[in-house]
């Protein structure tokens, strides 16, 4: 139905005309959303209304609705726009920590699956994807996925025979982690001591799998002129050494192999040692008679004589006595020097020797008289010192008897001096 309306014209050319318009009393049908459908509800009369849908694995962005209505101008038409319809996604899903997603459409219905990095696996629910849904949500899991270390068996503690594992990389039985295998003391590893946990859970043990021999310190022979006990050469062995009568034995009499693959001590040798009479000494004497290697001899001086150089000697592996042959000298103070004012009578300084000193005229004696030399090597007696008769005449101190006594000898002097 259309609906006429009169309406005049301007003045000028072709005044007095009337221009006719013609309107249609109801909305024009709209097309259809791409990938929706319009669904008329009453009609396309003044008031009708119709519905907009979209197609499945879409969605729609706009108004579901439209009214035909009348413009201020008078025009019927729809009072909402055709809407669009989006095509539906869930988004990327969060992949879990050390794994990833595997698929590239997040679309209605697209379906995605959880994986791990290499030496990660699976934890938690059964269900290791989802669906995108008509929600733009994926399907609910009853846990978000995790991504765990791959475990391989514990063998920290396992069986290797005088050995065990020690863990020198990584996390214990975790992915990656890496253990050496550690031999007891007095042992050594044969064949490959380093295993890895793979990403299969499984240990990368090497055929043949490596073990721990005992060390060996190898043979150590009989030495000439001697005997051994013990045959074993191997770690915690011991060899007992001797030598045939008349050899001195040099060098460890007992010997063991030890953890490190060396024998302890040092090399054993049978030696037929024998030095001779040692070098006399004038003034002295040699003390001990065992001229064989090894042994010893001690020079000792007589009565009033001292030793000069070293009083032991050894019998060494050359057959020669260690050092050289010391001598005897005199004990001898030395000239004790002369008091002032007077002189020191003698010629002999030796031990045991006597020196007297003697004042000038005019002088008189403070001290002793006379001095002995010592076995130390000292005079027994101090330097006396030489006074004037003036000085001393009339120095008179009293005894501990309460006499008088002359500063010049000592002696008491006679009553009422």
């Amino acid at each position: 139905m259309m609906r006429i309306r009169e309406d005049k014209t301007e003045k000028g050319k072709g005044a007095g005309k009337k221009v006719v318009r013609r309107e249609a009393p109801f909305c024009s049908p709209p097309n259809n959303p791409v990938n929706g459908t319009v669904h008329s509800l009453t009609g396309s009369k003044l008031g009708s209304t119709l519905r907009f849908s979209c197609d499945q694995g879409f969605r729609l962005i706009g108004q579901t609705s439209a009214t035909c209505a009348r413009t201020p101008q008078g025009i019927h038409q729809w009072n909402a726009p055709v809407p669009l319809c989006q095509v539906m996604s869930c988004g990327m899903p969060v992949a879990p920590v050390n794994g990833s997603i595997v698929g590239q459409d997040f679309s209605l219905g697209s379906r995605v699956t959880y994986q791990c990095n290499p030496g990660f696996r699976l934890a938690g629910p059964l269900t290791t994807s989802v669906v995108c849904q008509e929600s733009g949500r994926w399907s609910s899991i009853e846990a978000p996925p995790r991504c765990v270390p791959a475990t391989c068996s514990d063998i920290s503690h396992s069986a290797v025979e005088h050995g065990r594992w020690r863990l020198i990389y990584g996390t214990q039985n975790q992915y990656d982690a890496i253990m050496m295998l550690i031999c007891d003391p007095g042992y050594y590893y044969r064949g490959q001591r380093i295993i890895r946990c793979q990403a299969n859970g499984t240990w990368n043990y090497p055929d043949p799998r490596p073990v721990c021999d005992i060390i060996s310190c190898g043979d150590l022979g009989t030495p000439p002129n001697g005997h051994k006990i013990g045959t074993l050469t191997v770690y915690g062995a011991t060899a007992i050494f001797s030598c045939n009568t008349g050899y001195t034995l040099v060098g460890s009499r007992v010997r063991e192999c030890m953890s490190n693959g060396l024998w302890s001590g040092t090399q054993v040798q049978c030696l037929a040692g024998h030095c001779g009479t040692p070098e006399p000494i004038v003034n002295g004497q040699i003390i001990g008679e065992n001229y064989n290697f090894r042994g010893s001899v001690v020079y000792q001086c007589n009565p009033g004589f001292r030793l000069i150089g070293v009083s032991v000697r050894i019998c060494e592996q050359d057959h020669r006595w260690s050092g050289n042959t010391p001598v005897c000298v005199p004990i001898t103070c030395g000239h004790p020097g002369n008091p002032t004012f007077g002189m020191t009578q003698g010629t002999q300084f030796n031990l045991n020797d006597v020196v007297r000193f003697v004042c000038n005229t005019g002088y008189v004696l403070h001290g002793a008289v006379k001095s002995t030399c010592q076995a130390n090597g000292q005079w027994n007696n101090a330097l006396p010192k030489c006074k004037t008769k003036v000085a001393h005449l009339f120095s008179v101190g009293r005894d501990f008897k309460g006499q008088a006594t002359s500063g010049l000898d000592g002696r008491a002097m006679p009553p009422g001096f």
